[in-house]
Order: C-alpha cells, then structure tokens, then sequence
C-alpha cells in the first residue's frame, strides 16, 4: 500500500503529521535500475546496478485509493509537483485520491527538498550501497570553459576563430544579447560549437565507464522520458496499485503519452494539458515551437482589430487598433536594433513571466502599446508602454580586450547549471545538425515564422549535443480514453500540438479553452464569482472553471466531456488590451523586460 510500500522498491523518510485535511505529505527513496531491460549489458554480465530518486505523495492512507500520479512539465519537475493540491482538486473530489510526484532523473530538487537522509538501498551484491542519481549540473555554453575549450580546437584543427570571436563581441556589448545570438548565423554555427564542447566536459563528470555493447556511458544517457516512464511503473508496483493515474500538464503531456504508450494495460486516468509541439524530430519540432508565439500574438491582434469595429473611444480600446500586425511589422523592418527590441518585447511578454503563466491581462495591453508607440516614432515611451531593452553585457562585466590570450585565467568565474531542457531533449530527439545545416534551418525559421522563432532557441543546443539519443516511441493506444486539454493561444505551445495528440487516443476527448495560458491556470478551480470578482488570472473567467469541473468530473466517474467540448474566455476583448487597462498596469509598477533588478 502507499503507507506500506515495498520495502525493496521504496522507502519513506518518516511518517509526518497529518494537515488538516487529514493528509500525510510523504517523501521518500525509490530504488530505479540506472538502465532498464539492459540491451546487451547482461549478456557480458555488466549491467549498470540501480540508482535512486526522490518522489513524494499526498494521502490519507486509507486503503483502497486510486493514484494520480501529476507532472508539472520543464523538463524539470521535481517531487513538488502536487498537482492536486495546487489545484484545490482535493475540494473538487472525494478524497478516495492519492497524489504522487517523482523528481526526474538528474534534476536539481534541493530548494524543495534540501536534506534528504541517506539512500537505504544496497545493490543486487547485498553490499555496495546504491546512490542517488546525480544531479546533472555542467558548464553553460557561454562560459569561459566553453570558449576556452572551441579556442583550442580551432588551433589544433589550424582553422581561424577571428570571425566567430568578432561576432559574439559585437553581440555583446548590445542590448538584448540573448536575442542578438539568435538573429546572427555566424553566432548560431558559434552556439552549436560551444554547446559540443561544455557538453563534452560534463559527459566526463558523470562518466558511467565504457563497455564493449555501449561504449562510452554517461548518467545523461538515461535521463530521458523514457527511462522516466518506467520509473513511474517502479512507483506503481512500489506502492502495490494495479493502475495508475497520470496527469501531465506542458512536457508532461510528453510523459504521461510515454506512459500510455509503453504501459496501457497500467493505465487508470489520464489527463493531458498544455500539449507542447508534438515531434522527437529536429526539423519539425523548430517549425512547430516556432508557431506558439505566432498564435498568441495572432489572437491579440485579432481582438485589438475588433476594437476598431467596435467603436469604442480610443482609451477604451486597445492602443494598436487597427492593424497592429502591420505596425509591428513596421518596426522590425525599421532597424536591426528595433527589431531585436521588438522581438525581445514579445518574447518576454509572453513567455514565463508573463501571459505564459500569468495570463493576457495586463501585459497583452501594454505590448499593443508598446507596438503602437514604436510605429509612430515614439520609441517604447508611448502612453501604457514600460518596456525596457536588457543592459549589454558590457555594462555588467567588460570583456578583457585580449579574452582569448587570458581565457583560462577567468574559468573560476564560471558557475554550472541544471539544464533540464537540454539535459532530456537531448536523450529524446532523433537527428544531429551540423553546423551549417543548424544555421540555414534557423534562417528558414527567421524568414517563415519572424515573430515566433526565438521560442525554437533550444532546438540550438538540442541539434549540437554530442550523445546518441534514445528516442521515446511513437505515442498512442486505442485501448485507453484520455481527457486532451488545448489550449487556442498558449505562447509555450500550439493549439495544434493538442489536435494532434488527440489522434494518437481515439479513444479520447479533446477539451478546449479559449484562453490564453500555458494550461488551465491553477486559480480556475475557485468558483466562477471570486474569478469575476478579482478578475485573476488574466481574466480567464467561467470558462476555465468550467473545464476544470469537466476535469474533475473526468477524474472521478471517467465521465469524458463531448469531443470538441469548448470551454469559453471572457478576455482579451472588453477592457482587456485597452490603453487605459495598459496605463493601469504600468501605474503600478508593471514593466515588461529589462534586468532583474527591473522586475
């Protein structure tokens, strides 16, 4: 049972006091093989052993419950993903649920879970104490390492650097230098560089040995969505369920379609929210990421369009009306520097901090500001516009005139990170660029989607890794019926990516809000009158009230809505993108881009 699992499979820390909704937040160590049905490792008797992972759960420990297992997406998500207390669905259902989550291979959980105890598993010789497996920290590819390390080799290769130096020190000393990479070909070929080699280094700090089946290993090997599929089965069988329940939301989607696929027979509920982009190619995957910014701003401007046929007077309506695709246009063929301004815009309204995870409301009003203010020859200094550039880099830390000749003296200055997108991407994708082919399909990008191709920048560092990936297979059952939640103007995805996932489960719902978020906002679950009242989340309204009801409903009878059920939005239209809304916003203190210290 949860409270009483496995002892082989699992063992939790302690047994915590109850809340006071009666349930017991348990964490513990779950024993994983490092590599399951070991291909040809157990044939020359050197399989890998195991390795251990955190997971945690919600329950009351009642016998006879059904488990959940939810997974917030990244890569990334951690043993504190509880999805159903985020969501209240514990008020929503009856509490005959347990909810579990597992932190992902080599995924940094330490602010979350800063001291766990000793892993009390040992190895199959019943001596060698089994280890965690280790958080994948390494070199980022703009790091002193890495350019130490690409330096050396165009030396030893007798091939001139010179071009790709210059390029990334004009990069630098401009505003906005993360977008500055990304237009410029020459520093996506650099990029592609930098990545092989930091990613080279840290492949050497988890070195796993070589064997005559696999050559040379490393932990990143297996730390794909795979290898996190049957360490959810572990989880399963750990806990003595028949069936478990999964609920992904963003890449989770990923993982809980790999489950499905892999294990049907095992599969109770299954919820997939905020699909991302579904393809385990290289070049399909970039056009599609590259599509989920294209929407979002499709959807804004359609609404701030409608203003002008609504009538409204000019502070009621949105700042942009009418053609806003037009005026923004207008300002990326203006300049170099206004289009990486304008492109910067975008990407950090609506990425994470902004209508990503917090909604259209205000920050789509004060982009249709800020668009209109750089059309007329305002700058971003327009009415309802608090928009600023990122510093250049320069302002931050000079780069030593001779970088090259000293390189080797800056490397304490380094400092490595978790890079989960990478770190699994790069175990789960098929396909390896060059570099010349990486930067002529980021070329394409640029020309086919001039709005929407920075939200394809990881493809970079994904098509440059020098592992052998393990690609998950391609998703589908029709023997199981899972709810598909689609998101219309999602900017981490497209509506899309939900269609398609949708087709794979025919067995299945697709269930569609008309909003705009990367999934259902967690505050939809609270009844309809507080949403209206406090106008949260961006003004998502009853609409996504209502497909969390549906979800509930889905959960607890298996009771799925019509195919094609929509749930609607009461934004953006309204007082949404107005410019007094936008004024507003930046009356108190709103500001989108900038430097940390900005926000």
């Amino acid at each position: 049972s949860i409270c009483s699992p496995d002892p082989d499979l699992l063992v939790w820390d302690s047994m915590p006091a109850p809340d006071d909704m009666g349930l017991y937040n348990l964490k513990g160590w779950l024993k994983v093989p490092i590599l399951y049905n070991q291909p040809g490792l157990e044939l020359i008797g050197q399989p890998l052993g195991f390795s251990a992972i955190r997971v945690s759960a919600l329950t009351t420990c009642e016998p006879g419950h059904n488990a959940a297992l939810t997974h917030c997406g990244g890569p990334g998500s951690t043993l504190s993903c509880l999805l159903f207390k985020w969501y209240r669905m514990f008020d929503l259902l009856s509490m005959s649920w347990d909810n579990l989550a597992i932190t992902q291979r080599g995924i940094d959980a330490t602010k979350v879970d800063p001291n766990p105890p000793k892993v009390p598993f040992v190895q199959a010789d019943g001596m060698t104490p089994v280890e965690p497996f280790p958080v994948i920290n390494c070199y980022e590819a703009g790091s002193f390492h890495a350019l130490a390390e690409v330096s050396k080799m165009f030396d030893a290769a007798n091939l001139d650097f010179k071009p790709y130096f210059d390029a990334f020190v004009e990069a630098y000393e401009r505003p906005n230098f993360d977008v500055e990479v990304n237009v410029n070909p020459t520093l996506v070929k650099l990029q592609s560089m930098l990545t092989g080699a930091a990613q080279q280094l840290c492949r050497k700090d988890y070195d796993l040995g070589t064997n005559p089946v696999r050559g040379q290993m490393s932990y990143q090997d297996f730390a794909g969505t795979q290898d996190l599929a049957h360490d959810m089965d572990t989880f399963r069988r750990a806990i003595g369920q028949q069936k478990l329940s999964v609920w992904g939301v963003s890449y989770g989607t990923e993982v809980g379609a790999t489950y499905a696929t892999i294990f049907p027979e095992n599969v109770h509920r299954l919820v997939l929210d905020g699909n991302v982009a579904i393809s385990n190619k290289i070049y399909d995957a970039a056009k599609l990421w590259a599509l989920s910014y294209e929407q979002v701003w499709q959807g804004l401007a359609n609404a701030c369009n409608s203003d002008y046929w609504n009538g409204a007077d000019s502070e009621s309506s949105c700042a942009a009306t009418p053609y806003p695709t037009l005026k923004i246009y207008k300002v990326i063929g203006d300049s170099h520097e206004r289009r990486v301004s304008a492109l910067n815009l975008l990407a950090e309204a609506f990425d994470e901090e902004g209508i990503m995870q917090s909604g259209v409301d205000p920050y789509g009003a004060i982009v249709m500001a800020c668009v209109q203010s750089a059309a007329t020859g305002q700058g971003f200094d327009g009415p309802g516009c608090a928009y600023k550039d990122a510093p250049p880099k320069s302002e931050k830390e000079p780069l030593p005139p001779n970088l090259l000749e000293v390189v080797d003296q800056l490397l304490d200055k380094d400092e490595k990170s978790n890079q989960a997108v990478l770190l699994v991407r790069a175990v789960d994708m098929s396909g390896r660029l060059t570099m010349e082919d990486l930067a002529n399909l980021w070329m394409r990008l640029q020309e086919e989607h001039p709005l929407g191709f920075l939200r394809a920048s990881n493809i970079i560092s994904i098509a440059s890794a020098p592992n052998i990936p393990r690609p998950v297979p391609p998703y589908g059952s029709s023997s199981i019926s899972p709810l598909i939640i689609g998101e219309l103007y999602d900017p981490a995805t497209t509506y899309t990516a939900a269609q398609t996932m949708s087709s794979f489960f025919p067995q299945g719902a697709l269930m569609t809000w008309q909003g705009y978020h990367h999934g259902l906002p967690q505050t939809a679950a609270y009844s309809p009158d507080v949403q209206f009242a406090n106008h949260i989340e961006g003004g998502a309204g009853f609409g996504a009230y209502d497909c969390v009801q549906k979800m509930s409903d889905y959960f607890e009878l298996g009771t799925l809505p019509d195919d094609g059920y929509t749930c609607p939005t009461n934004g953006p239209g309204a007082s949404t993108l107005s410019l007094a809304n936008a004024k507003a916003a930046v009356a108190r203190g709103v500001v989108i881009g900038g430097s940390e210290s900005d926000k």
